[in-house]
């Protein structure tokens, strides 16, 4: 059974919590990152440097190597671990982008990209150039 956080340890977890990394909190307290990610929570101090480790945005490169990737033929496995995501949330992704076929059903993603982006221009901006490049 896990030890119970002293106050002393959470005294210094209040001071450190934004200073640094989720990785070296849980080093530096000998404790798991999701013990320490959950005793953050239950204190209400996500920070950032600790938030940004389980919630890492989507990029156009990840979408770009993960589609390059499924063309070579490799198994979702072997690409959620190199695009650092879950097996499922690149299924997702994946079909949500690309769909079935494998090409991008841009009447989707142009949704996304308004919902993504708060200026309308932006996101049609934005959809031209992965248009440009596609082609």
């Amino acid at each position: 059974m896990a030890s119970r956080w002293s106050d002393q340890e959470v005294e210094l977890l209040k001071d450190l919590s934004c200073k640094f990394q989720l990785q070296e909190l849980s080093k530096i307290f000998n404790r798991s990152p999701h013990s320490v990610n959950y005793k953050l929570r239950s204190l209400g101090l996500i920070c950032l440097k600790a938030r940004k480790e389980f919630n890492v945005r989507w990029t156009i490169e990840m979408l770009n190597q993960m589609k390059s990737m499924r063309d070579e033929g490799l198994s979702w496995e072997k690409i959620s671990k190199k695009v650092g995501k879950s097996r499922h949330a690149c299924q997702r992704k994946y079909l949500r982008y690309f769909g079935a076929k494998g090409q991008i059903d841009f009447e989707k993603l142009e949704k996304e990209l308004k919902l993504y982006f708060w200026d309308e221009i932006i996101a049609l901006e934005v959809l031209e150039i992965i248009k440009s490049c596609r082609n």
